[in-house]
């Protein structure tokens, strides 16, 4: 490409936020899902505006949920100041926060590009065309669906805008006394959302690439080592003290180390083809459900070790790039849980060194194919994204896709019980019955379907019970609106009255009888939380 071609500095960062929000935009007006949206925000007893009492909690109080995330509830807190309970303001801020990363993932990609470009004094508009392919891949890509459209991903987004920011900075400075700014940056990632705890390994290894040997090295590496490695006990502490409703840490006896370092390598291996092959995307993947040492995943996991060690070898770019890809991925290998999906989200943060190598690749070969190949893997991506758009819109479609990407069987809990409570909070009733029944027809010895159809009908006949006191019919007051009651007196008694309007406000919106005898009995605990 011609030297005398120029692209406008400011051309590309404007760009790209603008295919962002076409792309994404679409997700706004879309409801809350009911995977975590609801724990995390809709029903969540300490989410209200923002607060110095709320930021003090924020820091303090980690009871509610497993994770050490402070700068992740006060995100959701400012939003809520402005949204409430309404879902297109925390939707609009994820799009917004992902066309901020995809503007310092090119920042970042293009000062890469100029540090490693081989002929600086012949690369034309290579070193800004390269960053703005790779970037633009990374942000259109369907995997980047689940992360922008889901609500609950809010807090990774954040984290990943610092480590993003924290990364750039670190490329200015050049003494061990200069990171200070990049490692609180970082620091303050991990505390959004713990996952880039693996990401500390970054900053050593873009050292390494620099050049920086020895102490230096060192010295550079420690502090943020020792910061995610503080954040990990920070996690462990707030896992160990968490709710009811997170399982404890399995033991080795509940999850041995053998099958541990198994479905560690199938989550590896997952996230080594799925940019490369973005088709069937889904909310939960069943490879990891039923895993052997026979199992394909672990033997393509072979295959793909064999050819990486042999590019490894070949290539000290490479052997860096797949580095940091492990030791970002490592932490999310759910080596701590007892049952684990790999999720779509987790790329936004492998699929990193994907794009740096592609940007790298671009400017050291500086081929027109490549790079038009590329720009069609743009186009291509952001078309299969927009058809993966839609799952995310409601709760039916989250079901329905949820659904058919399990067999019976397969994780009854997920696939089956949840979906069912899901439908009768929202006084869908006849379709939760219906749901287990099918279910129940085909496995009628399931002990959990069994369970959960038990504690359904119960739940039915009590919710019948109550609204008849009331001398309203259950089709007048889906259960959500009793969980929404119980929140609004929740934070009345605490003497948060804007917070509970917003749930009084949510009654009137889907139980608006219901809502004309709040001066009626407190609706039963019992209900409460299907």
């Amino acid at each position: 490409m011609s030297a005398a071609v120029r692209i406008p500095p400011w051309i590309i960062p404007v760009l790209l936020p603008v295919l962002v929000f076409a792309l994404f935009g679409p997700s706004v007006p879309y409801a809350f899902a009911p995977l975590d949206d609801d724990v995390n925000i809709v029903f969540n007893p300490n989410h209200g505006p923002l607060t110095g009492a709320r930021i003090a909690a924020s820091f303090s109080d980690t009871s509610y949920i497993r994770r050490y995330q402070p700068l992740g509830w006060i995100l959701n807190s400012t939003i809520a100041t402005f949204s409430g309970l309404s879902p297109w303001g925390y939707h609009a801020a994820n799009v917004a926060l992902h066309a901020l990363n995809s503007v310092l993932l090119f920042i970042l990609l293009r000062a890469l590009a100029t540090r490693f470009d081989p002929s600086p004094g012949k690369s034309g508009l290579w070193p800004i065309l390269a960053p703005a392919l790779a970037a633009a891949w990374w942000a259109l890509h369907p995997l980047r669906v689940e992360p922008v459209a889901w609500v609950s991903a809010l807090p990774v987004n954040l984290a990943l805008a610092g480590l993003l920011l924290a990364l750039r900075l670190s490329l200015r400075e050049t003494t061990p006394g200069g990171i200070i700014l990049p490692v609180l940056v970082f620091s303050a990632s991990l505390i959004s959302y713990p996952v880039g705890m693996g990401a500390s390994a970054f900053f050593p290894l873009l050292d390494w690439a620099n050049g920086r040997r020895g102490r230096v090295w060192v010295l550079r590496a420690l502090p943020y080592l020792g910061a995610a490695f503080a954040v990990a006990l920070l996690n462990l502490a707030a896992r160990a003290h968490a709710g009811a409703e997170h399982a404890p840490i399995p033991t080795l006896l509940d999850l041995p180390t053998s099958y541990r370092i198994l479905r560690g390598f199938c989550f590896l291996t997952h996230y080594w083809w799925k940019p490369w092959l973005p088709f069937d995307l889904s909310l939960v993947y069943s490879e990891l459900l039923h895993l052997t040492w026979r199992s394909p995943c672990f033997l393509a996991g072979v295959a793909l070790a064999g050819v990486a060690g042999w590019l490894t070898w070949r290539s000290r770019a490479f052997a860096l790039l797949l580095l940091a890809q492990i030791a970002v991925l490592l932490p999310m290998t759910g080596a701590t849980e007892l049952l684990h999906f790999p999720h779509d989200r987790y790329s936004l943060w492998s699929d990193l060194t994907i794009a740096t190598g592609l940007a790298l690749l671009l400017v050291r070969y500086r081929s027109r194919v490549a790079s038009v190949a590329l720009a069609g893997a743009v186009v291509a991506g952001a078309w299969l994204a927009s058809r993966q758009l839609p799952v995310w819109q409601s709760t039916a479609t989250i079901i329905t896709s949820v659904r058919s990407h399990l067999a019976p069987g397969d994780a009854t809990p997920i696939r089956d019980v949840r979906p069912a409570y899901w439908l009768f909070r929202e006084g869908y009733y006849a379709e939760a019955r219906n749901l287990l029944d099918s279910e129940l027809a085909s496995r009628p010895r399931d002990p959990l379907l069994i369970s959960a159809r038990q504690q359904l009908a119960e739940m039915e006949t009590n919710h019948a019970h109550f609204v008849a006191s009331l001398g309203l019919t259950p089709a007048d007051v889906p259960p959500v609106a009793l969980i929404h009651y119980s929140l609004a007196h929740q934070f009345s008694a605490r003497g948060e009255i804007e917070p509970a309007a917003w749930h009084l406000a949510e009654i009137a919106r889907l139980a608006p009888l219901y809502y004309a005898v709040l001066d009626r009995p407190r609706p039963p605990t019992g209900v409460a939380r299907p």
